[in-house]
């Protein structure tokens, strides 16, 4: 290229444009994903900054007792590989599922002492239909 008396840069052909094209859309795509990646960044040390904030806020740090580890411990070596969320989920299935069979029964028992059924006998004569007109 070359810089005009007036200062403006030409270009002598098309070939100079498209290598010039091609060298600022490399910069324009690297700053682009630069300032992209900046961001994103900026936002997770943010969240962060804000979590630890949260913490320190919070006046109730729960811990796990000593005693609760070693009973947790102890139940991990008699259950196996199990996790213990999927032996209590799995128990809490077994409760709900205990306490509908349950109920159940206590209705078909509170039903079975009942004797009575009702035999609805059919009308003598056909019911007739009343007109408007003679009301």
């Amino acid at each position: 290229g070359i810089i005009g008396k007036d200062g403006v840069f030409y270009l002598k052909n098309e070939g100079e444009l498209q290598r010039l094209h091609s060298y600022f859309y490399d910069l324009t795509f690297n700053r682009i994903a630069y300032t992209n990646n900046k961001q994103l960044l900026n936002k997770i040390k943010m969240e962060i900054v804000e979590e630890q904030k949260m913490e320190e806020t919070l006046p109730f740090k729960p811990k796990i007792d000593i005693v609760s580890k070693t009973i947790e411990e102890s139940k991990s070596v008699v259950f196996g590989k199990c996790p213990r969320v999927e032996l209590l989920l799995s128990k809490g299935k077994e409760y709900k599922e205990k306490s509908q069979m349950k109920k159940a029964e206590s209705r078909e028992k509170e039903l079975e002492g009942c004797t009575f059924k009702p035999n609805c006998n059919k009308p003598l004569r056909p019911v007739r239909k009343q007109n408007k007109d003679s009301m």
